[in-house]
Order: C-alpha cells, then structure tokens, then sequence
C-alpha cells in the first residue's frame, strides 16, 4: 500500500524546514503571476526563479526534479517559463536532463490566449539521459484535469513512472500540489506521496484519492469545459533504492501516518 499525506502551508518554508529522504524525487508546477494577489509581473518573476532554485536544490542528489509549466502571455508578449525554470537551475548547478513539450490542443490549433503546449522539464544531479531510459520528447495531451490548473494525469504518470523506473523514487514529494494530481499519480504507481499546498480548499482535495479512469468521450468533454474555463481565466486582450526500515523513517520525516506504511 502507498502512502499520501499533505502539508497546509508554504511549499517553500516547508522545503527549507524538512530536508527531503534520500529515495525521494520532485514533481512540480510552479504557481503563475496571475495567481498573487499583486499581480507584479517583475516580482512574481524574481520569485519564481527563486522558488525554482530552491527546489531543485531541496532535491536530492540520487533523485530527479520535474517541473510541469505552461508559459504565459503578458501585455502581447509571451513569458517562457522553461527558460526561468533553466536559469533558476543554472543558479543550483543542476543539469537538464530532458526537455519534454505536452500537446494542450491539437496540432494546427491557434489558441491566441495559452499556448497549445506545456513544458516537462527534468532536472538531477546525479540521473543522465541515456537510450535506456529514452521516452517521447512530445506527449500527445495532458490528460484529464480536476480543475484548470491541474497538469493533467496523463503527464503526471509519465513524470512519476521515469521517476521510479530511472531515479529510484519510492517517494514523490509535490510543492504546490494543487488538487493532487501529482500524488494521484505516485499513488497509482505504488509510490508514498507527499503534497504541500497552501489554499485550505486545493489542500483539502488534494487529501483525497481520484483513480476513476474516464472514457475517450469523458476526457473530451472534460478537455472541452476545461478549456473553455481557461479561456474565461485569460480573455483576449480587448475582451472583458534505500530499505523498508530506511523508508518508513524517511516517510516519518515528512509527516506520513505510520500506520498507513507497509
């Protein structure tokens, strides 16, 4: 059985205070400008790199750190989010290891507001990209999301599955969890889960399992009012490996009930 626990808080005060266990990788996605209440895209930057570095370098050094971000566009002018998550690990000194695009809408589709892609970005200190651990560099969608943030289930299991199969992760720990999409995905593989999220609400959600697999016809008439909310969210402008003792002490650490550890 895995094992799920999230932390309400600040995902970046809770890194600084609880240093990870040493079979633990990151799934990430880091909050936009759009989401702070003073929407000052200068500080909100400066912020994200910061935040960005200081998760890659709460990881640890056998495990591997995935950002799952989508880019932005400001005043007509797009902000590149892989570039700000590259530069904060240029300031860690943590390579790239793979830079993977997920298609959000179909090729050939001009979607004006988001872009029609999102980046999946691994990064470790000690992982290489190599042929046998080789996986597509583009993901033909995103997957299913429980609310238009979400970075889909379907890349969230490809990031946790290279995660455990090639950076020995037993346990995924996810800043800015969300709903928990990120733990969703570490549970269906057997791994232990730990999610910190801030909003009571998001935090609340994320404490609960969602493992429905929906029909082809469900997943698009959920990708249809999911980007119809996106489009509402952003208007056009103009328009309103360690043992079973060594892991369930790790899992102690990070605040996982013992009694849910097998």
């Amino acid at each position: 059985m895995s094992a799920r626990v999230v932390h309400e808080g600040c995902a970046l005060a809770w890194l600084r205070a609880h240093p990870l266990p040493a079979d633990a990788s990151v799934l990430t996605s880091l909050p936009s400008f759009d989401e702070f209440s003073h929407r000052d895209v200068a500080r909100w930057r400066d912020w994200f790199v910061d935040a960005a570095e200081l998760t890659l370098r709460s990881t640890p050094a056998a495990g591997a750190c995935v950002f799952f971000q989508t880019d932005v566009k400001h005043e007509g002018v797009w902000i590149d989010k892989a570039f700000l998550v590259q530069l904060a690990a240029e300031r860690a000194g943590v390579p790239l290891v793979w830079h993977k695009l997920a298609l959000r809408a179909p090729p050939g589709t001009a979607t004006g507001h988001r872009p029609g892609y999102a980046h999946l970005l691994c990064f470790s200190r000690s992982v290489r990209s190599a042929h046998d651990n080789a996986t597509p560099d583009v993901l033909a969608r995103l997957g299913a999301k429980p609310w238009p943030r979400a970075m889909g289930d379907e890349v969230a299991s490809t990031a946790v599955r290279w995660l455990a199969a090639h950076a020995a992760a037993r346990t995924i720990v996810a800043p800015f969890c969300g709903v928990g999409t990120a733990l969703d995905a570490a549970e269906a593989c057997g791994l232990a889960a730990v999610g910190i999220e801030r909003n009571p609400g998001r935090a609340r959600r994320a404490r609960g399992v969602r493992t429905v697999r929906l029909d082809p016809r469900q997943i698009q008439k959920r990708r249809v009012q999911v980007l119809e909310l996106d489009r509402r969210a952003h208007p056009l402008p103009g328009r309103q490996p360690t043992g079973r003792a060594d892991h369930h002490r790790n899992l102690g650490q990070l605040g996982v009930d013992r009694a849910l550890m097998v």
